[in-house]
């Protein structure tokens, strides 16, 4: 049986600096209407908590033009040019018409050799009980991160971790790359680990970068008190991508600098970036558990996310990254701590998400981006 042409697929699209006269639900519906079917607008768009962009999926002809702006007419008469962003936008095989790749994969599939798989019974061999010690402590498989660390790890491959970040108050990212060399198979597989950090702007450093040269060449292209920012090319793919740490300060003040580096390097930006880490801030009001949130402690960062057109990755387990330990009448819970992304991030990862994990001995939730 003939497998039946993808047609027509979903397609979310952002409406860049619209003015909130044009937020109406009918009006939204008859933009979007510009570019491809309407289906239905995001939540955040209709409670206006993100007026940076509206946010609409639409179904698309997988054949059409995609304009980058549209056109219309207000209610005075005048034209309004609208910018538009796409989620992602199908490619389409000029060969099969099929989805999803282009001429260069049946050219790549014809030019690649054909393997000739072999079976032959191999006798198993025998097997010797071995009693082992577990390593002393004060090893490095002993090493242990102390509380008031955040981990972000990523990985490319089920099962090793192949990029890692530490955001501490403490010099602790030699003791990690230790405990990541010292992990065995399952994370490092036996290689080396490489590190940078921004001990030059903070006493002890605040921040760390790990990763294993033989999979990712990292460039350190900025840092400061609160943040570091790597250029990333995974060796085996080519795949290039900005990689920001943050560990935003207690200080309101002194957050705004951590904003307006940001912003800067967003200006200087056209690649996928991933910005992840303790921002030290709430972004939406029911971000804390415990006592109500003010617009005035979420504002900053939200303008922040908003200029540098960035949104949460696709996130599992806890909700709340950070609590304060303290006995249940007293306790607090707060969502200080995310992973952020771009589009062009969404084109290049698509499918890329991050676990929250339990905190235990932790008062910051490790996550695990993948």
């Amino acid at each position: 049986m003939a497998k039946e042409p993808v047609k027509a697929v979903p397609v979310w699209i952002r409406l860049c600096e619209l003015g909130l006269k044009f937020w109406g639900v009918k009006c939204l519906e008859k933009l979007a209407a510009l570019v491809g079917n309407y289906m239905r607008i995001d939540q955040a768009t209709l409670d206006k908590t993100r007026i940076g962009y509206a946010q609409i999926m639409v179904e698309v002809n997988v054949e059409q033009e995609f304009p980058d702006k549209i056109y219309f007419k207000d209610e005075t008469g005048a034209e309004v040019c609208m910018c538009v962003e796409y989620e992602w936008k199908p490619v389409v095989c000029g060969s099969c018409r099929g989805v999803g790749h282009t001429k260069e994969y049946y050219r790549k599939k014809a030019a690649a050799p054909r393997i000739t798989q072999v079976w032959r019974r191999v006798a198993k061999p025998a097997t010797i009980p071995v009693k082992t010690n577990p390593p002393p402590p004060g090893s490095p498989a002993h090493t242990r991160i102390s509380r008031q660390e955040h981990v972000v790890a990523s990985h490319l491959s089920p099962g090793k971790t192949y990029l890692a970040a530490v955001s501490s108050p403490k010099d602790k990212g030699k003791s990690v790359i230790k405990a990541a060399e010292g992990s065995g198979n399952e994370h490092s597989n036996g290689h080396h680990w490489e590190g940078v950090n921004n001990n030059i702007h903070h006493p002890g450093g605040r921040v760390w970068i790990i990763w294993i040269p033989q999979i990712f060449n990292v460039q350190l292209i900025a840092s400061s008190d609160q943040h570091i920012t790597v250029d990333v090319t995974e060796t085996g793919t080519g795949d290039n991508f900005k990689y920001i740490v943050v560990y935003g300060s207690n200080s309101d003040i002194d957050r705004q600098r951590l904003w307006a580096q940001l912003n800067h390097i967003k200006d200087h930006n056209d690649k996928a970036w991933c910005i992840c880490g303790d921002f030290n801030s709430l972004l939406n009001f029911n971000e804390r558990l415990g006592s109500e949130v003010l617009w005035s402690e979420i504002r900053d960062f939200r303008h922040c996310v908003e200029y540098c057109r960035v949104t949460d990755i696709q996130a599992y387990g806890s909700y709340f990254t950070w609590n304060n330990k303290h006995s249940s009448s007293t306790q607090v819970f707060f969502r200080i701590d995310r992973c952020l992304i771009n589009i062009e991030w969404s084109y290049l990862y698509p499918d890329s998400t991050a676990f929250f994990m339990n905190e235990g001995t932790f008062d910051h939730y490790p996550c695990l981006c993948q």
